[in-house]
């Protein structure tokens, strides 16, 4: 008699857990296998990132992209098939989002909010790359390492 009640308790205990969303899958589909990453590509990577080891690996066109958890952001960095560094970008969360590009999101678009902020680092420089977005559209604007707008990014809609 036991048994029965146990059973039910232990499936009353678990059920926030099973009624969790489950992960969405269709981000990690096109993810390819380590072995078909070219090796050159996979040293270029251990040589940046000696520490990290990739969660996933895409290819972009001619070039890979690996992503990774690095200091408890998300991380992506891009080498072309020869093993050329590309682009590294870094999801910022929220409380390292700089006070002068939220500042200029405020005063320049107050009908939008600011959602995102990738700082981008490329053999060009440093840059960071804001999605804003308000209930119609969203927009991608482009600052300079010391938060200084540049301009729109071009869409690519």
């Amino acid at each position: 008699m036991k048994t029965p009640v146990i059973l039910v308790l232990f499936i009353i205990i678990n059920l926030p857990l099973l009624a969790q969303e489950k992960p969405e899958v269709w981000e990690v589909i096109d993810s390819l296998p380590r072995n078909q990453v070219p090796k050159v590509v996979q040293m270029a990577f251990k040589q940046k990132y000696p520490s990290v080891r990739p969660l996933f690996w895409f290819q972009l066109n001619d070039d890979y992209e690996a992503q990774f958890v690095m200091s408890e952001k998300n991380v992506s960095v891009e080498f072309s098939k020869v093993g050329k560094w590309v682009n590294t970008e870094t999801v910022l969360p929220e409380e390292e989002f700089s006070e002068k590009i939220m500042d200029y999101v405020r005063q320049t678009y107050p009908n939008y909010e600011l959602d995102m902020v990738i700082l981008e680092e490329s053999p060009v420089g440093i840059f960071y790359d804001v999605t804003i977005v308000n209930e119609e559209t969203d927009m991608e604007l482009i600052f300079d390492s010391s938060s200084n707008f540049m301009r729109k990014a071009e869409s690519v809609e």
